[in-house]
């Protein structure tokens, strides 16, 4: 009798938990055909890079390179900094500590197929100091309860 109670609870426990789970499929407009343009310009000497690709269909996500662009970074004094391909979509420059100031305004600009996409001037800010790094080890209590017998 008690090894039927036991299975009885168990086929309870497995039907509650598998009869929450609903699939989500969300309704995504993916029929436009954007671009995408995404990089990151710091205070630090070094590389820079710069990925141009086009966006793709929520059913079948994957990498689309968009190749010939001129991608460059223009600082508020007019000065330029040309990036170079080095693989389809991937553009990248070592850009000296010299052209890189905090307080200063830059913009990029692509060009790709006859059209040009120029983003605002934005203020490079700097970057806060780190004090310190740590980790903590939190422990946590299982999920699973202990159910007395009667």
């Amino acid at each position: 009798m008690q090894v039927n109670k036991t299975i009885l609870l168990l086929l309870l426990i497995i039907t509650l938990t598998q009869g929450c789970i609903d699939p989500y499929y969300p309704e995504i407009n993916d029929k436009q055909n954007s671009i995408i343009i995404d990089g990151t310009l710091t205070d630090k000497e070094g590389y820079h890079y710069i990925h141009v690709s086009r966006s793709v269909s929520y059913e079948s996500p994957e990498n689309t390179p968009i190749q010939n662009c001129t991608v460059e970074v223009i600082d508020d004094s007019g000065n330029t900094i040309h990036f170079y391909e080095s693989e389809p979509g991937l553009y990248e420059q070592w850009i000296d500590q010299d052209f890189l100031e905090t307080g200063r305004k830059y913009k990029l600009r692509v060009i790709s197929a006859g059209s040009v996409y120029e983003s605002l001037y934005e203020t490079m800010l700097p970057c806060p100091p780190v004090h310190n790094v740590y980790y903590e080890i939190e422990k946590k209590k299982p999920l699973i309860r202990k159910f007395q017998r009667t």
